[in-house]
C-alpha cells in the first residue's frame, strides 16, 4: 500500500534503471508507451506507476487503462503547474503529518521507506508538493463548483426511500396446503386442482378458516393451526411471496402451486415498512450527492484535458 503510494505519485521523479542491464532489456525499460504534447511516458514512467518490477525474461505487460491514469495525472500537474498554484512548507508538512498517520508511519520508518523506493528526501518533499498542487486543481476545476440544495436532497430521499427502510414490510400469514403426491396420475392432479379452487371459493365466502383448514388441509399445516409464520419480504418461498405482499390483510389467494402442492394464503395482518427520516440520513444523501456531482464534473473536465493536449498512445 505504501509502495504503490509513494511509486503512484513519483511519476515525475524518474530513476536511470537501464545503465548496468542489458541493451534489448534497455530498450524494453525505455520504450515509449505514450506522449504527452512533446514529453514522453515510458515504460519505466509506467512501472513506477504501478509499483511493478519487470524481470528481463519476461514479457512487457501494459494495462491499457492503468496508463490512461497515469497520463491523466501528468496532465493534472502539467495543469497545475500552468495555473501557478502555489504550496507552502507548512502544507507540505502537514502533508506529510497525514501521510505518517494514514499509513502508521513514524519518522525513522519513513526516511526507511523513501530510501527504499529510491528516493531522497527532497525528491520525497517534491512528490508531496505535487499531489498538493493537483489536488488544489480538482478543488478549483471541480469541488469548488459543486452546489447541493436541500430540494435536491428532499428529491433524492423520495426516489430512493427503499434505500432507507428502518423497519421492513411485514406479513403474518396462515395457508391451507393441499399436498401433491409423488408420481401423481393426470387424475389425482385433476383432483386436486378442483379441491384447490373449491378451497379457495370457501374462504372466500366467508367460511371459517379453522373448519376449512381442518376439513382440508394436508400436514404440515393442519397440525400448526394452518399458520405459516411472520415474514419480512423477500424470506418466503418465492412463490409465495410475490402472491402475500401484493395482497391485503383478510384477502384469500387463489391456489400457488409450488412442487410439492398447492397454498391458498390467507393474510393475517399485515404491516407497512418504515422508513428512516429524513433528518436520519441528509448527510449520507448530501455526500452521495456530492460524489455523483463531482465524478460528472471530473469525468467532462477530464475530456476537456485530454481534447486540450496532444496524446497519443503506443501499445503495438
Amino acid at each position: 500500500m505504501i509502495r504503490f503510494f509513494l511509486l503512484s505519485l513519483s511519476i515525475f521523479f524518474l530513476i536511470d534503471c537501464t545503465s548496468s542491464v542489458s541493451q534489448s532489456f534497455a530498450d524494453t525499460i525505455n520504450r515509449v508507451l505514450a506522449s504527452i504534447d512533446n514529453n514522453l511516458i515510458t515504460y519505466s514512467d509506467y512501472l513506477k506507476f504501478t509499483g511493478e518490477t519487470q524481470d528481463k525474461n519476461s514479457e512487457m505487460k501494459i494495462d491499457e487503462k492503468i496508463l490512461k491514469n497515469l497520463i491523466e495525472e501528468k496532465i493534472m500537474l502539467e495543469e497545475a503547474e500552468k495555473s501557478m498554484i502555489e504550496v507552502n512548507e507548512k502544507e507540505i508538512e502537514e502533508a506529510v503529518q497525514d501521510f505518517m498517520i494514514q499509513h502508521k508511519l513514524s519518522p525513522d520508518t519513513l526516511k526507511l521507506q523513501i530510501k527504499q523506493e529510491g528516493l531522497d528526501n527532497i525528491g520525497f518533499l517534491k512528490i508531496m508538493k505535487e499531489k498538493i498542487m493537483v489536488s488544489k486543481l480538482i478543488n478549483m476545476q471541480i469541488d469548488s463548483k459543486i452546489f447541493i440544495t436541500e430540494d435536491e436532497k428532499i428529491s433524492y430521499y423520495n426516489k430512493n426511500r427503499n434505500n432507507y427502510i428502518y423497519i421492513p414490510e411485514k406479513v403474518e400469514a396462515k395457508a391451507v396446503f393441499l399436498k401433491l403426491k409423488e408420481s401423481s396420475t393426470l387424475t389425482e392432479l385433476t383432483d386436486l386442482k378442483r379441491k384447490a379452487l373449491k378451497v379457495t371459493k370457501l374462504l372466500r365466502d366467508g367460511e371459517p378458516f379453522e373448519v376449512v383448514l381442518e376439513k382440508y388441509s394436508d400436514e404440515p399445516l393442519k397440525s400448526q393451526n394452518g399458520f405459516l409464520g411472520v415474514f419480512e419480504k423477500g424470506k418466503m418461498i418465492p412463490q409465495l411471496d410475490a402472491v402475500a405482499f401484493s395482497m391485503k390483510k383478510g384477502e384469500v389467494s387463489d391456489p400457488i402451486w409450488v412442487q410439492d402442492g398447492a397454498y391458498i394464503l390467507y393474510i393475517v395482518s399485515k404491516s407497512r415498512e418504515v422508513y428512516k427520516p429524513y433528518e436520519w440520513v441528509k448527510d449520507d444523501i448530501n455526500n452521495l450527492i456530492y460524489a455523483e456531482k463531482k465524478d460528472k464534473l471530473y469525468n467532462e473536465w477530464i475530456k476537456k484535458l485530454w481534447e486540450k493536449h496532444a496524446v497519443k498512445i503506443n501499445l503495438n
